[in-house]
């Protein structure tokens, strides 16, 4: 059993013409130039549709620079996402920023320490010169 061919004026009638060898009527070529100026060139369906739905509802993303001049996204609200998916990207990016607000306390005192040891004057002591 076959499928019921499309009518002339869609893209399927056009790729028919072409198919059985015949000039498209105006009408499917006028239904290939719309399918054309819809779909980005080189794309499959799905990236297709899924380009149509972003630029439908796109997803809305908020950042926020931090002292060290990196951008970081703050909140992302997603329409198309899964629930799971947003909440364990949100969980991610909690832990990261958690990671880079304890590297940043970490280069703080380490710049503490080695301020206050100028401060002292002290001489530095390494396995290469010893102070006596």
């Amino acid at each position: 059993m076959t499928r019921k061919l499309q009518p002339c004026g869609t893209r399927a009638a056009y790729v028919r013409h072409l198919y059985n060898n015949q000039d498209p009527c105006d009408a499917c070529k006028a239904a290939n130039v719309q399918h054309a100026a819809n779909s980005p060139s080189g794309t499959n369906r799905y990236e297709y549709e899924a380009t149509v739905a972003l630029n439908a509802n796109p997803p809305v993303i908020t950042w926020r620079r931090k002292n060290n001049g990196v951008w970081v996204a703050t909140s992302v609200h997603d329409p198309h996402a899964e629930t799971g998916a947003q909440r364990a990207w949100e969980e991610r990016m909690a832990r990261e920023e958690a990671a880079l607000a304890a590297m940043e306390e970490q280069a703080r005192e380490v710049a503490a320490r080695f301020e206050q040891h100028r401060a002292d004057n002290t001489p530095l002591m390494t396995s290469a010169r010893r102070e006596i």
